[in-house]
């Protein structure tokens, strides 16, 4: 089975825990983890992903994005990211994991069924001017998630007291985003700002971590005009795990929803255009969805459902392959 995800968590937690990206401590023989937490008559691994846990999908090509906190001073958002890029690189050199530099790496991943992760960065508020965005390129940073859920240099998030849209350092890093081929994420986006960057930017957008709003009505899931706009400038939306984003009532929230969003997705015309992003370590996952080595049992309810395989393969992999082949990274 092959798959790209398009976001998850387990970088910040790396960091701020001080610990590495293989979490797991897996007994193969006996089919259990030497340390976890027993959540729901379950026993899991400490982190929902790790890298041997995903090496089993070949190819496989994770986003790993280093959160920035909104509430955090400059200092530490510096000293994060700074620890970030570090971690990611030796971790990456330990466990056989390809740090993708451009889409060259991305492409030989896939011909040759290897592993490999792609440094994302959720929250532009270290961009201070936009020749900052250069810095970040050359620091590896593919994709930025512009704002968080509150304000920041370039915007608003979408639970910022009041909805400014984009700033006009957040226009002026728009255009520069487009010129060195940095992907803009507007998950976590206020309206006013989607709308925005939609009118200025020439390159395709994502929103890596979002779900239907008319499948649950959470200020953090889409809306379908958003949605079309997204499959219209040839973008990509990764559905998200978050048990809020799939179900107005979280604690009922179940694999099945994820089908339940994709469905309405692709009923808006989203075949080419719909990703998985699973916020992995990010969020609680639904009931039937414990980490990484969940998603083959997801790939088979898809299945089970009536889902072709050659569609499934899309969503899973193919569509946010496609996607980052549009740029020169």
């Amino acid at each position: 089975m092959q798959f790209f995800d398009l976001h998850c968590d387990t970088l910040y937690r790396a960091v701020t825990e001080n610990k590495t990206l293989n979490e797991n401590c897996y007994n193969k023989e006996k089919n259990t983890f030497a340390q976890g937490i027993l959540f729901e008559g379950e026993f899991l691994p400490p982190y929902q992903l790790s890298f041997d846990r995903g090496k089993k999908y070949s190819p496989w090509i994770q986003c790993m994005a280093i959160w920035i906190p909104d509430d955090v001073t400059d200092e530490y958002a510096e000293k994060l990211f700074s620890s970030a890029c570090k971690k990611l690189t030796e971790e990456c050199k330990r466990h056989s994991m390809i740090l993708c530099s451009g889409f060259l790496d991305i492409e030989k991943l896939y011909k040759d069924k290897k592993h490999g992760v792609i440094f994302t960065l959720e929250n532009g508020r270290l961009i201070k001017k936009s020749e900052d965005v250069i810095r970040l390129k050359k620091a590896g940073v593919k994709m930025i998630t512009l704002t968080w859920n509150g304000e920041n240099s370039l915007g608003s998030g979408i639970k910022a007291s009041e909805d400014r849209g984009l700033t006009e350092l957040g226009r002026k890093t728009v255009m520069e985003m487009n010129r060195q081929g940095i992907i803009i994420d507007v998950s976590h986006g206020s309206e006013k700002l989607f709308y925005e960057v939609a009118q200025l930017s020439d390159a395709p957008f994502a929103a890596s971590h979002s779900n239907s709003r008319s499948m649950t009505n959470n200020p953090r899931n889409i809306t379908d005009e958003q949605f079309k706009i997204i499959c219209q400038k040839d973008g990509v939306v990764g559905i998200n795990f978050c048990r809020s984003f799939l179900n107005s009532e979280p604690q009922k929230a179940i694999s099945e929803d994820i089908l339940r969003h994709a469905e309405h997705f692709l009923s808006l015309g989203g075949e080419n255009h719909l990703c998985i992003g699973s916020d992995f370590d990010g969020t609680d996952m639904p009931k039937g969805i414990t980490g990484i080595e969940s998603m083959e049992n997801l790939f088979e309810l898809f299945l089970k459902h009536n889902y072709s395989e050659s569609l499934i393969n899309k969503l899973f992999f193919k569509n946010a392959y496609n996607f980052f082949e549009n740029f020169d990274i």
